[in-house]
């Protein structure tokens, strides 16, 4: 599965090298016995460089293998997801394994999607849903109370074991997550984003984590899918006021954030066109999409420009990120086809591979614009958002 960076020009170091030529080991390996021996490998020293905070190494020989071979790269990039959402901890004589896992909520509203410390009034029914739907019964659960939006969530591996390690010791003390720490960023304002609430699965060494573990094998998450799609909105509606919102099934921390990505991208787009017909005053007839695919080395993502008919004025933006070797062509069919739902029907596609940019001083990213420059999203002077919006 790619998943997707920004690359940079790595300096790599002796212990970068040694990451990479494990890595390439697996990439090449054969059998299931050779395969245990690299992962094995390749687990004992992310953890020594995580613990260490080490994260440049780790960050240098990704951006070395995501520009060079991604058949290593994907085993290196799992790797490294496994030891930032996993971590053993012994605790009063006892060996626990700790999991962590978040619940994404993908929200649209013309008013602030809330983030921010979440009462414990409005945590423990979701939190009791959640243990009955996904948690194996002898395992414990602990919710930091606290609706995080993307920007706020810890983006070193280093960073979320340590997360992972203080929700673990509350899981397994089945005491609430105490949240301390002062958080300074703030969402971007958008019509359409996504909040995550984080949590760990505690479960004692050999047990099942999830629910699912502990069946059978004649139900899986699907099972538990179901139930939650008819439990978990009314115990999550208090979280979102004003939004309208769905929920994703509680899951491993990295796939349920790529799962997120994936959901929201259509959602994303209607969003954005309805903002800009109600901010605009016009019918999203009149408004134009130009469509270009970024990437350094190869596309990455597709990035999406709203400008009125007759102009080149860059209004607002999109980013639709690919996953999964996502085939671009198909991507922009899929792309082609929400506008036109949403009655944008002029769509101009750019045929040349864009560097992917962003602003210096805000770090949003650019778009291409009807002649092919790279600018900056500005709504006109005269154009006001709707009152008690994000914008």
């Amino acid at each position: 599965m790619k998943r997707s960076r920004k690359p940079s020009k790595p300096r790599l170091t002796r212990d970068s090298e040694k990451l990479i030529g494990l890595a390439l080991g697996l990439a090449g390996s054969r059998s299931f016995g050779e395969d245990r021996f690299w992962q094995d490998s390749l687990i004992e020293i992310l953890t020594q460089l995580a613990d260490a905070k080490r994260d440049s190494v780790i960050d240098n020989a990704l951006d070395h293998l995501d520009q060079t071979h991604d058949g290593g790269y994907e085993e290196l990039i799992e790797m490294v997801e496994a030891i930032a959402e996993q971590v053993d901890i012994e605790h009063q004589g006892e060996k626990w394994r700790v999991t962590l896992i978040v619940l994404p909520l993908i929200a649209t509203s013309k008013y602030s999607i809330p983030f921010g410390p979440i009462a414990s009034s409005q945590l423990t029914p979701v939190a009791a849903i959640a243990r009955e739907q996904i948690v194996a019964p002898a395992a414990h659960l602990s919710l930091f109370p606290y609706l995080f939006s993307i920007e706020q969530l810890p983006q070193k591996f280093s960073a979320l074991r340590d997360m992972l390690r203080k929700l673990g010791v509350s899981a397994i003390d089945n005491l609430p997550a105490e949240w301390t720490q002062k958080i300074t960023a703030e969402p971007p304002q958008l019509p359409a984003d996504a909040r995550f609430l984080v949590g760990a699965i505690a479960a004692k060494a050999g047990q099942p984590s999830f629910c699912w573990q502990a069946w059978d094998g004649h139900r899986g998450r699907a099972y538990s899918q179901e139930h939650w799609e008819v439990l978990a909105p009314a115990a999550l509606a208090g979280l979102m006021p004003g939004c309208q919102f769905e929920s994703l099934l509680p899951d491993s921390y990295f796939a349920n954030a790529r799962e997120t990505d994936r959901r929201i991208r259509p959602i994303t787009l209607h969003a954005a066109v309805t903002f800009l017909s109600s901010t605009l005053k016009v019918p999203s007839s009149e408004l134009r999409a130009i469509v270009s695919v970024f990437g350094d080395t190869h596309i990455d993502e597709i990035r999406i420009g709203f400008t009125q008919k007759n102009s080149n004025d860059i209004l607002h933006g999109v980013v639709w990120p690919l996953f999964d070797q996502e085939d671009e062509t198909l991507a922009i069919l899929e792309i082609e086809a929400c506008l036109r739902a949403n009655d944008v029907t002029q769509i101009d596609k750019l045929g040349e591979r864009f560097e992917p940019e962003y602003c210096n001083d805000c770090g949003a990213p650019l778009f291409a614009d009807g002649t092919g420059d790279v600018v900056h999203p500005e709504l006109p002077e005269q154009a006001e958002p709707p009152a008690n919006t994000l914008h």
